[in-house]
């Protein structure tokens, strides 16, 4: 069963996934930090491979969930060992991070060095969460977001009702047509935007808060994963977000291996209606 945004409920998995092994205490940094090291290594075999073709015009189909998995995560396999190329030292305890365990040659290949600034962006992920909503549909780069039900408010998840959300609609060149945004707030009035997502980020800089100091050198010197637009519709407001991975030199966390990255929601446009 899923619930409004596209995830399972808690703790509900199917019973051949659940692992030998349970976690008496479960770490969602290290819950995090593999879902990135996965987007990483998509990544890399998508700059190995190219992207996956696109056509050059495609029919708005019915329907399209957006909680489908990527299509580069059936060739994560082909590189599975890429997420060991770049690991911390052995002191669970150390804090800095500087000093990583690369392979010389893996360091050449990759062509590591310090980050270009600002840090920029040629592809990006779009994802679209509604809440307070009768119904919610919204077209951008051939593809719907449709939520046919009314969705609950943003505040049964709490203060930091965004912080779970991840995956969408990968490997968008910028920048399509504006987001169609169609609407009913719970008040029951009907409401259309046009959401210009090229107009917003048109200088294709990564919004983030990670200080230039604090940024791990990078491969080519660029972000290893598009950053994530997020498009949410409240009630009778809209808001536009950028959620970018950023490699830090520090753990976040002192002590905390998994922690050796940000990623915050920046908030960088609002709409009301």
């Amino acid at each position: 069963m899923t619930t409004e945004d596209g995830f399972g409920e808690e703790g509900a998995r199917p019973s051949s996934l659940i692992p030998v092994h349970k976690l008496s205490t479960r770490d969602p940094l290290h819950d995090l930090q593999l879902l990135r090291d996965v987007a990483i290594i998509n990544e890399r075999v998508r700059r190995e491979l190219g992207p996956p073709p696109r056509p050059a015009s495609q029919p708005k189909p019915e329907k399209e969930r957006e909680d489908m998995k990527p299509r580069e995560l059936a060739m994560a396999t082909l590189v599975a060992v890429g997420a060991a190329v770049v690991t911390p030292c052995a002191s669970s305890a150390q804090t800095l991070l500087e000093e990583r365990h690369i392979d010389p040659a893996v360091r050449a290949k990759l062509n590591i060095q310090p980050p270009k600034w600002p840090l920029k962006f040629k592809e990006h992920t779009f994802r679209v969460v509604c809440y307070s909503t009768q119904l919610c549909k919204v077209w951008y780069a051939h593809a719907w977001s449709i939520r046919d039900k009314p969705t609950p408010p943003s505040s049964k998840y709490g203060p930091t009702y965004l912080d779970h959300i991840t995956g969408g609609h990968v490997g968008i060149a910028n920048f399509p047509e504006p987001a169609e945004v169609t609407w009913r707030s719970m008040d029951g009035t009907e409401h259309q935007a046009h959401i210009d997502i090229g107009e917003i980020f048109g200088d294709e800089i990564a919004r983030h808060d990670v200080p230039r100091e604090e940024v791990l050198d990078l491969p080519d010197g660029e972000l290893t994963v598009d950053p994530l637009i997020l498009l949410e519709v409240n009630d009778r407001t809209i808001r536009v977000y950028m959620r970018t991975y950023v490699p830090t030199k520090h753990f976040q966390i002192p002590g905390n291996p998994y922690s050796n990255s940000r990623d915050e929601f920046i908030l960088a446009k609002t709409y009301q209606y």
